[in-house]
């Protein structure tokens, strides 16, 4: 008998599975990324006076994510907690050290 493969349907909108060290992170988005924050996370996005939208996910703070917020190519920042704004710090003067 051949096996049947699980309904997606079961897993929600992503193939994700939380690991446990899932945080709240805080990205704040600006110009070209704060519109695309606006449009990706409406109801999670919180829009500042000037102009900046921040977005609280639960994540797991790392590789991945450094990524992320680096893609964005200085228009994205983690703003919260200090020690994740840390580690983003870090990999900022480490690429730096690297490419300078």
């Amino acid at each position: 008998m051949k096996a049947r493969p699980s309904p997606l349907a079961r897993y929600g909108k992503t193939l994700y599975f939380q690991s446990g060290a899932e945080r709240e992170v805080t990205v704040r988005y600006r110009d070209t990324a704060a519109r695309l924050a606006r449009e990706r996370h409406e109801a999670r996005a919180k829009a500042s006076d000037d102009g900046s939208v921040s977005v609280t996910t639960k994540v797991t703070p790392g590789n991945f994510l450094l990524g992320v917020v680096l893609g964005y190519g200085g228009e994205a920042t983690v703003e919260a907690p200090e020690d994740v704004v840390a580690q983003l710090r870090e990999r900022v003067e480490a690429l730096h050290r690297l490419y300078a």
